[in-house]
């Protein structure tokens, strides 16, 4: 992907205003459904093609699995928002744990016998642009999908 589709550092942007949904989660393997399933109703009332809610339920599963990952303890919170403001839709996860570098421009794609790392690039072959921000302690993930008009 190249770093026009990708950005890292100190700049996410903001959500734009329009229909919403939004969840704050405890950092636990049980919060990843509960965010892909309510995300596929939200989609699903939109009037969101299949194949974008296929692919965003697949991003959101990843961006939360990673969210929790980074989480401190279980007891920390994740927050998840996913915003329609067309052409786009929005998913942002926000967490407060270390996370990952953002030394480089791109994700480093994972050897072929490595376990972990595909998140992200799963999330980028997913959407049209990730943004990554890392400010006060929390790590926010802002992935953006046009929708085709």
């Amino acid at each position: 992907m190249s770093t026009d589709e990708m950005h890292r550092g100190t700049h996410a942007p903001p959500l734009p205003h329009g229909p919403n949904m939004h969840l704050r989660l405890r950092a636990t393997i049980n919060s990843v459904p509960v965010a892909r399933h309510t995300l596929r109703d939200w989609l699903r009332e939109l009037g969101s093609p299949p194949d974008v809610i296929d692919d965003l339920c697949l991003a959101i599963t990843e961006l939360v699995t990673n969210a929790i990952e980074a989480s401190p303890t279980s007891a920390a919170e994740v927050s998840i928002q996913a915003v329609y403001s067309e052409p786009d839709i929005y998913l942002e996860v926000v967490d407060h744990g270390n996370g990952f570098s953002l030394d480089s421009d791109t994700f480093d794609e994972p050897g072929p016998q490595s376990i972990r790392g595909r998140g992200l690039p799963i999330v980028q072959a997913l959407v049209d642009l990730v943004a990554v921000e890392r400010r006060n302690g929390t790590t926010k993930v802002v992935a953006t999908r046009r929708l085709a008009q």
